[in-house]
């Protein structure tokens, strides 16, 4: 059956979210089947999405075989051209249902499909309002092609046509989808936001690798983090809660976390980590991407247990990236406006203000999946890998810089000819091919001079040649 983590939202007009354009575009009879140019899909948030790119190929489809269909075993009755000469793109349209999304998509990857194309199994059911999601083992993580999910409706059309012309290989050879994963990039600097909880432990795992692009993108980009909560409806002090129930976590006994305020106390203590990074000190010396990397590696660990998730450990590791201890703390007291020789024991009725404002910038963008990551307020879907995050970052910008490039984000030869060009160089380009033209107009024009001259000379020789002739002839006559 289909993971627990598959989730249905209604994301408001608020948060943009990023919907891929799908459009057909061959064989013509296919394309007049569709009312609307474009086919309603969303991503996975798994597997590798190529934002930036756009990809065009040709649609595989088993047309006899249910179980193929489904994809949820091997596959072996598609047969995908590998040659990338013939078909760059292989796009294997298969069935919704009868097991997770990560094992079906992996199953196409196997087959050598560069994308796969579900089809809901649901009538009148809008596929941008589903998320396909990882299992609960995170083997999405070991997929490396996107999927998307399209309505029942636009599939059906798909698959019919596929059957009604399963004989005709010249009609199957030509069926053509174009999948655009473009983001909008209408400025040069690029923000993205984290909504997340200290004890996600993936989450440090993806800073560390991002933080490798970030130390080349620090001056184009911003990183924000926003700490989630929960809130007890109660309304009366509880365990696990500040602020009388207002901001609370539970406990993951699975890590050795046993109460759920050491969370809240973290996720303040990394939000004044942040703060302090990115406002006292602008930045200069990243504490807050070393404090996640160090504060992972001696206090999470790799997320089997985190018996020094604790006041102590944080402590050290903030000794370890020279940040005074007392000044941390001194805000981790000053948010509850409270003082630092304040016992703790007032924070669980205090109202907090960092997690307010993380709170209502939740709201703000309608977070409901948690982890989730925002870039320039779209949604980022697929594997949390460094590498994806970055290229999904590199998309965004309007004009990329030279590291999007230097990084394999992008390919040079997709980028313009004079794209990286200063204006000195393109007026020097400019002024070469007007001089060289002007040498050619020159020489060609001296050419035609001496050939017309001689011309000329030629054929004034032949006119006194003619005359003398005409003269000797007239002479001999009259003698």
């Amino acid at each position: 059956m289909e993971n627990k983590l598959f989730i249905f939202i209604l994301l408001s007009s608020m948060l943009e979210v990023l919907i891929s354009k799908v459009t057909i575009l061959a064989p013509k009879a296919l394309k007049d089947k569709f009312a609307a140019s474009n086919l309603k899909a969303s991503y996975s948030n798994f597997g590798k999405i190529p934002y930036g790119y756009t990809l065009t190929g040709r649609i595989y489809f088993d047309p006899d075989n249910l179980i193929e269909d489904m994809a949820c075993k091997p596959i072996n009755t598609i047969k995908v051209n590998k040659d990338p000469t013939i078909d760059t793109v292989p796009i294997v349209l298969i069935d919704r249902g009868s097991c997770n999304f990560v094992d079906k998509v992996k199953n196409v990857e196997d087959i050598g499909g560069h994308v796969a194309l579900i089809v809901d199994n649901r009538p009148n059911e809008d596929p941008t309002y589903v998320i396909m999601s990882d299992d609960s083992k995170r083997h999405g993580e070991k997929v490396n092609i996107p999927a998307l999910l399209i309505s029942f409706e636009d599939g059906k059309v798909l698959k019919d046509f596929y059957r009604e012309n399963k004989n005709n290989k010249a009609v199957l050879d030509n069926m053509i989808l174009q999948i655009e994963f473009e983001m909008e990039h209408t400025k040069n600097k690029v923000d993205y936001s984290i909504y997340f909880s200290s004890e996600y432990f993936n989450i440090y795992k993806t800073l560390k690798e991002l933080y490798h692009y970030h130390k080349h993108l620090s001056e184009n980009t911003l990183l924000k983090p926003y700490y989630m909560t929960i809130k007890d409806i109660s309304g009366k002090e509880s365990p696990n809660c500040y602020s009388n129930g207002n901001y609370c976590i539970s406990p993951r006994f699975d890590l050795g976390i046993n109460d759920g305020r050491l969370i809240l106390k973290e996720n303040i203590r990394q939000k004044c980590v942040y703060n302090y990074s990115y406002k006292e000190k602008q930045n200069s010396t990243d504490y807050y991407w070393n404090y996640m990397g160090k504060f992972h590696d001696k206090c999470i660990g790799n997320g089997t247990e985190a018996l020094n998730f604790n006041d102590a450990c944080a402590n050290s590791v903030l000794k370890d990236i020279n940040l005074e201890v007392n000044d941390i703390n001194g805000c981790i007291s000053q948010s509850f406006d409270l003082t630092p020789s304040t016992s703790e024991s007032e924070f669980n009725t205090k109202e907090n203000k960092i997690l307010a404002k993380d709170r209502e910038a939740r709201n703000e963008h309608n977070i409901w999946l948690i982890p989730t990551i925002l870039i320039n307020n779209r949604t980022f879907w697929g594997t949390w890998k460094g590498e994806n995050i970055f290229e999904a970052i590199c998309a965004s910008f309007k004009n990329k810089p030279t590291v999007c490039f230097d990084e394999g984000a992008f390919k040079k030869e997709k980028s313009s000819l004079v794209t990286g060009l200063s204006n000195g160089s393109l007026l020097l380009i400019i002024f070469m091919i007007i001089f060289f033209n002007l040498i050619i107009f020159l020489v060609c024009r001296k050419y035609i001079k001496r050939k017309i001259a001689q011309k000329v000379e030629d054929t004034d020789i032949n006119h006194r040649i003619n005359t003398v002739v005409t003269s000797y002839l007239a002479l001999k006559d009259t003698k």
